[in-house]
């Protein structure tokens, strides 16, 4: 069976649940990066988003608790040794953060008393 790869522009909002990194020990061959975000639905479902190649570094910068939005394609490829079993990749190609929350109120600061009477 050929590999198969769906190209429409999928994507996905949440919050990311983690960015870990992986490489292939002493020899490099390659590298990969996942992208983990946690899905605020009733089943909260975690999906993980695969980054290599091109794009192993589009998600620094973004931390655990950043809300982003991910665009990935899906990919499915069958398992060379095991006829019947299937792998299903989600290659992320961009990601995007939310608007930055406002981390600090406009407002007046409060005087202090430092006056002892």
């Amino acid at each position: 069976m050929s590999n198969n790869t769906y190209t429409s522009a999928i994507r996905t909002l949440g919050p990311v649940e983690a960015i870990p990194y992986t490489k292939d020990g002493e020899q490099k061959t390659f590298e990969k990066r996942t992208l983990v975000l946690e899905q605020d639905d009733q089943y909260n479902d975690t999906i993980v988003f695969e980054l290599g190649g091109k794009t192993l570094d589009i998600a620094n910068g973004y931390k655990a608790g950043d809300v982003v939005t991910v665009h990935y394609n899906i990919s499915c490829r069958e398992n060379k040794n095991k006829a019947g079993q299937f792998f299903t990749s989600l290659k992320a190609w961009r990601v995007e953060g939310a608007a930055p929350a406002q981390s600090a109120r406009n407002e007046a600061p409060q005087p202090t008393d430092d006056i002892p009477f």
